[in-house]
């Protein structure tokens, strides 16, 4: 009898369930996003004993000044947090994203100076603008003598190299106000 009963319910909640989506997904406000590589994106760095995060807005403005706005990049790195300044151009043409960071010297909460670069390629251009690739960031870790028969005297930065993987996507139409101007 019990088994009789949960097959009728189940048939009977079955023919009530709807199922629904937001055109454009929950970045959109219910609505289909515009066509073009405009908006704000996030990505996800990772390599050997690194990983972090990246953002940066971007316009394909008129008369081909295209407008980057200066992101954050937040980088786990051996230990230690790194933060700096982030930006890429998109190219829908050639369907790619590149990327710079830049040296951000004395970044509140930062262990030290750390810059790079990355390239991808775009690998949907629905909603999200998704986008895969790679990069090389230097991170400073610290000093030693210029002439090691000198141990007091001038001092050189060291810096070493570390490639990552990047994976990122649009996740807004929405553009930030202060802008910096590249072409």
């Amino acid at each position: 009898m019990k088994s009789l009963f949960a097959s009728l319910a189940l048939l009977v909640l079955a023919g009530v369930s709807t199922a629904s989506a937001w055109s454009g997904g929950p970045w959109s406000n219910g609505g289909v996003l515009p066509t073009g590589a405009n908006g704000r994106y996030q990505a996800v760095i990772s390599g050997k004993n690194m990983i972090g995060i990246l953002e940066f807005s971007y316009t394909n403005a008129p008369a081909a000044d295209n407008v980057i706005t200066a992101g954050s990049a937040l980088v786990f790195y051996e230990g230690f947090t790194y933060r700096s300044t982030n930006g890429a151009f998109v190219d829908e043409g050639s369907r790619s994203v590149t990327g710079i960071i830049v040296e951000d010297n004395g970044a509140v909460g930062s262990f030290g100076d750390m810059h790079g670069y990355y390239t991808a390629k775009i690998t949907s251009t629905g909603a999200a603008y998704t986008f895969n690739g790679e990069g090389e960031m230097l991170f400073f870790v610290g000093t030693e003598p210029q002439d090691p028969a000198v141990p007091d005297g001038p001092t050189v930065d060291v810096y070493e190299r570390a490639p990552f993987d990047i994976r990122g996507s649009r996740t807004s139409i929405t553009m930030v106000a202060q802008t910096e101007s590249a072409t």
